[in-house]
């Protein structure tokens, strides 16, 4: 039930909607956070990309001149004889470096490498060799081999105390060979370089990567980064990746490709030999693309929050409803019990636990006895209140493992599980019957309430939840048959009696239908003179199959269906028809007594019925007499006096086994008294029945009733009854019941010997 519970909940429209909602949202915004990342490469390619080509551009242009002023220089210089009168070469050289600040010096040498001339260094000053020093030998041999401008590495030069970027060329003589070399040295470092002049927005740098694997430029460079940067090679794989991505991008645009901790854009100026690489570090992009996101992330943030505690919030009411929902599917709305279906669910739980633990189980069905008076009477929230009571005090009987649970009406369902042997059931049931000694009381007011039990145990009376709960049923009904107010415990001739009944139930819907009832009439005679003045319509059932079955087992069965109503409308339906047909036969003042119960009292309007049934027929009234029992009589006063404006005369049926009172009797409109057959049958031999017998014939003397002996059978019977003065008298010693026609065949031959006597 939990499972089925959790899966509803976690398949519930609303999770269901949330769940779109969430990833519809969470999918639209990691797109839109692509986008914007990649946008901001784009932008940031842009960037790099421009930068690129301005420092490319730049660069070339700044050699191109270079190389022109060099080319210029060197041949003036050739043709001054610089290389061997140094002194004819310095003004030229000293006013150069004073026009263009950007230079830190000229520099002559000779082929083999020995510096010749240095701008502004004294020309006492020892020199060095330029062939002998590692930072500028490859770059020197390289400008003797190609005879083009040829840039060198970036150094140090302490002479001039200055990094600078050496660019060389040789400047031939008349013949093929050099005559010198000069070089400009580029101060990387002074305002006025060109380079410098490039600002990188924000955290962009360019540097530019010689062929030989050292950085030939980084601009910008903390000033106590120099040395560390120009004097080491770059590391091989970032060389390898610089120089990759460039040639494969070619010389159109500057390839853009990440490195490391860098996004870069690079291209190759191959007529220099460099690579210019413009980068920016990933960390700045990320900075950026966080700044970007931050409002829309705080947004979505925001709704997904919000979302979220909305969603609980809604979870959290949906998931009380339902637990209302589910409560109220299980639990009687009345009284807060468990209703049917959980009781069911905890007694297969009970049968499961006590199949393992090899124990017993009880179930037992409790119906409060005469409830339903309780509500006609008191009204239905008096009955309500009761039954709210009735629960608090059965589950206070209970152990914490059992179950109580209202089945609806008066109806009781009580599970006991994991229990010793049947004589723990029936302690708890003394318990209950205990509680329910005590009054039930309502404002002012209180009411008595006993109750019934029916019991059956596990496994014993069955091994399955509707086995049990049959059995107890049937037990229910043992226990109101014995009186109410107590309990039974469920036996197999239980089960018998509770198939009979249903099967007389079930026949006996059919039963006026298929023909199987009709009606008999037991003659009342005078005893005086053995006249037959009237007779007792009695109905017979006979079915095919159960055979004939007696009207006290068939009544009650009817009475307690309902099916009463049916039967007794056909009863009085036969009875007048009967009496019709006796009165056209010449016997007018024939009278016909007619059986009524107090169920049938309650379930028709019997009044109008009997009324049209009179009518139609064309009968007197006070020829059709109605038989009640004492209860009935007491139960149906308004009833009876409906009957009585009829002027229908009344009998009291079985008189003298009942608790009625003389207050009764002159109350209500009462014409007949019937002694009941027990009284008559030992009138003869028991002196305590005659003087009973003597006491009903005197006290309807007195009252002016008829008194009529019921089940006379011999001939003493008589002569006591007329001793006692009694008037009238039915039984075997007249007749049995006899068939319509019989009686008015025996009608005519009594009529016949009447007529010869006389």
């Amino acid at each position: 039930m939990t499972r089925t519970s959790d899966s509803r909940r976690n398949h519930s429209p609303l999770k269901l909607l949330f769940d779109f909602i969430v990833v519809g949202t969470l999918v639209g915004f990691v797109l839109y956070a692509v986008n914007e990342w990649r946008a901001i490469e784009r932008d940031t390619e842009a960037e790099l990309q421009f930068l690129n080509r301005l420092v490319t551009q730049t660069t070339d242009e700044i050699f191109n001149n270079y190389q022109t002023v060099l080319h210029i220089l060197g041949d003036r210089l050739v043709e001054t004889g610089a290389v061997s009168h140094r002194e004819l070469a310095r003004p030229l050289i000293d006013g150069l470096v004073e026009l263009n600040p950007a230079l830190a010096g000229f520099i002559l040498a000779k082929p083999d490498g020995q510096l010749v001339l240095v701008s502004g260094i004294d020309c006492e000053t020892v020199l060095p060799n330029l062939l002998h020093e590692p930072k500028t030998s490859a770059s020197f041999l390289e400008t003797l081999e190609t005879g083009r401008l040829t840039v060198g590495r970036t150094y140090f030069l302490p002479l001039l105390d200055s990094w600078v970027m050496p660019i060389r060329l040789a400047i031939g003589g008349d013949t093929d060979a050099p005559e010198l070399v000069i070089a400009a040295e580029v101060d990387i470092t002074s305002p006025a370089t060109i380079w410098n002049d490039i600002a990188p927005p924000g955290k962009m740098e360019v540097r530019i990567l010689r062929p030989d694997g050292y950085w030939q430029f980084v601009e910008p460079l903390a000033e106590n980064m120099e040395a560390a940067t120009y004097d080491n090679p770059v590391e091989a794989s970032r060389f390898e990746r610089i120089t990759e991505q460039t040639r494969l991008q070619g010389d159109s645009q500057g390839a853009a490709y990440t490195m490391d901790e860098w996004f870069c854009v690079s291209t190759h100026l191959k007529r220099w030999g460099l690579y210019v690489t413009a980068i920016l570090p990933l960390a700045e992009i990320a900075a950026s693309y966080r700044a970007r996101m931050a409002i829309p992330t705080a947004f979505f943030l925001t709704f997904l929050v919000a979302s979220i505690v909305f969603y609980q919030l809604s979870m959290r009411q949906q998931r009380s409803y339902e637990s209302r929902l589910i409560r109220q599917a299980h639990h009687d709305p009345l009284t807060d019990l468990p209703n049917r279906a959980l009781a069911m669910d905890r007694l297969r739980v009970a049968i499961d636990v006590t199949r393992r633990e090899n124990r017993v189980a009880a179930v037992a069905f409790l119906d409060l006895d005469h409830f339903k008076r309780i509500n006609d009477s008191l009204g239905h929230l008096t009955g309500d209140a009761l039954l709210t009571q009735c629960a608090s005090r059965l589950k206070s009987v209970l152990r914490a493992g059992d179950t109580v649970a209202r089945l609806g009406g008066d109806e009781f369902l009580i599970v006991l599980s994991r229990i010793r042997n049947a004589a723990s059931a029936e302690n708890v049931a003394h318990k209950i019957h205990a509680v329910f000694q005590e009054p039930f009381v309502f404002g002012k007011g209180e009411v008595k309430v006993t109750c019934s039990i029916g019991i059956a145990l596990y496994p014993m009376d069955g091994e399955a939840p509707g086995g049990l709960l049959k059995a107890a049923d049937i037990a229910l009904y043992d226990a109101k048959d014995a009186g109410r107010n107590t309990h039974s415990f469920y036996s197999s001739e239980m089960n018998l009696a509770v198939h009979r009944r249903m099967e007389l139930e079930s026949a006996l819907r059919h039963a006026i239908a298929n023909g199987e009832l009709r009606l008999v009439f037991q003659p009342q005679v005078l005893l005086n003179s053995g006249e037959w003045t009237g007779c007792e319509a009695l109905v017979r059932w006979h079915n095919p199959r159960l055979g004939d079955v007696s009207p006290a087992e068939f009544i009650n069965v009817a009475e307690e269906t309902g099916q009463i109503e049916e039967i007794g409308g056909f009863v009085i339906d036969q009875a007048c028809a009967a009496l019709a047909e006796i009165r056209a036969t010449g016997f007018e003042e024939f009278s016909m007594a007619v059986n009524i119960s107090a169920v049938q009292l309650r379930l028709t309007d019997l009044p109008s019925q009997i009324h049209r049934c009179l009518t139609h027929n064309d009968l007197p009234s006070n020829l059709l007499e109605i038989e009640i029992t004492e209860k009935t009589m007491v139960e149906s006063a308004i009833q009876l006096d409906s009957l009585h404006a009829l002027r229908l005369p009344i009998a009291v049926d079985d008189f003298g086994t009942g608790f009625s009172s003389l207050s009764y009797l002159q109350r209500f409109p009462v014409s007949t008294l019937k002694i009941d057959r027990s009284f008559v049958r030992n009138i003869e031999s028991d002196p305590q029945e005659a003087v009973l017998a003597r006491a009903i014939v005197l006290l309807g003397q007195a009252m002016n009733l008829d008194v009529v002996a019921e089940g006379i059978e011999t001939p003493g019977q008589i002569a006591r009854l007329k001793e006692m003065n009694c008037r009238r008298g039915q039984g075997f010693h007249y007749s049995h019941p006899l068939a319509l026609g019989e009686l008015l065949a025996r009608l005519r031959q009594r009529r016949q010997d009447s007529r010869r006597a006389n």
